[in-house]
């Protein structure tokens, strides 16, 4: 029996998926390139655009503002980790789900794509504008989600003030984690690097209890 047509229709669909996903990854390449070679407030949307290949138009079909280009895959991250976190074996003791959680978290991405967030993390890092928008617009979804991955962990419905506290540290854990990364010039897997600091933050709060 000969093979049936393809549906026309879903592979023009799929096609302009896919030439959407090209022209979005040409403008974050292309804007993360200058940033760090002019600096991001020294960078243009119209720089941009024309790095890119495409008239100031498009990139607004992308992005709203220039800022979107680094802080918009952080919306994604929040939710990425927790299911990291709720996806560790039960039974396993806190910090160790935390810690592979993040490990898992931080070694999704290929090589492409893990380059592109250490350029994220580097120019967010060297821009304070970025670092308060950054916070501004993430850091309660980032702060709500580790808190709701530990309650999940413990057993609890929703995430008690002692949850928040630790969800506190934890975030501390891992922005020390990705300065390190940055600092180092990305050599160091960011996977390594947060298990390191995951022991050193248990290791740490051992000394709250430690007898004088």
């Amino acid at each position: 029996m000969p093979d049936k047509p393809s549906d026309p229709g879903a592979a023009d669909l799929s096609r302009r998926v896919r030439n959407k996903q090209r022209t979005r990854r040409a403008l974050e390449d292309a804007a993360l390139e200058l940033f760090a070679e002019r600096g991001y407030d020294r960078t243009t949307i119209e720089d941009i655009a024309e790095r890119a290949d495409v008239s100031p138009r498009t990139f607004f079909r992308y992005f709203t503002a220039k800022e979107g280009v680094v802080l918009d895959q952080w919306t994604e991250q929040p939710a990425t980790f927790r299911a990291a976190v709720a996806a560790r074996p039960a039974g396993e003791p806190l910090l160790v789900a935390l810690r592979e959680g993040f490990a898992q978290f931080a070694g999704r991405e290929q090589d492409g794509a893990r380059q592109r967030m250490f350029l994220r993390n580097r120019v967010i890092g060297a821009t304070p504008l970025l670092r308060g928008l950054g916070m501004a617009r993430i850091g309660v979804a980032w702060r709500e989600a580790v808190a709701s991955a530990i309650a999940g962990r413990l057993g609890a419905d929703e995430p008690t003030p002692e949850h928040e506290v630790l969800a506190d540290v934890v975030m501390a854990v891992i922005a020390r984690a990705t300065a390190d990364w940055v600092d180092g010039g990305g050599v160091e897997p960011l996977e390594d690097l947060g298990r390191r600091e995951f022991d050193r933050c248990a290791s740490a709060l051992r000394l709250l209890t430690a007898g004088s």
